[in-house]
């Protein structure tokens, strides 16, 4: 007796079957999983506890994000301030847009309204 054929089709971790080259989504939660995340941005220095808080909130949401340093280098800061972020750090831009500092971050966290800004989740009801 011979073994079965392979067959053609696959199982992801989740036991979902498809068949090869079928990347597409099949439900309406994984074609809102494909979704394109915001670029997130943030001005930041070394020396500052606000940028580190930052950086760990973002981190904590799972995001991936660019830090810009300002230290010793006045053209970022520059660049910071006239992209519409303050003069201090840290300044974090979502899709180029400015949020502000880390009290606005953590602003938007406490009103649940940076999970969707970020990507995460859906836009809380109003």
């Amino acid at each position: 007796m011979q073994p079965p054929a392979p067959q053609s089709s696959t199982s992801d971790p989740c036991g979902r079957v498809g068949s090869e080259g079928d990347a597409s989504p099949t439900s309406e939660s994984e074609k809102r999983e494909i979704k394109t995340l915001p670029k997130i941005e943030i001005y930041s220095s070394k020396f500052c506890s606000f940028c580190w808080a930052a950086n760990r909130l973002l981190k904590a949401k799972g995001v991936e994000f660019t830090v810009y340093s300002v230290d010793g280098d006045p053209e970022k800061r520059k660049e910071m301030t006239a992209r519409g972020g303050g003069p201090t750090v840290p300044q974090i831009f979502v899709d180029g847009r400015p949020v502000g500092g880390f009290d606005e971050l953590t602003a938007l966290d406490m009103d649940d309204e940076l999970d969707p800004l970020l990507g995460l989740g859906s836009q809380p009801s109003s």
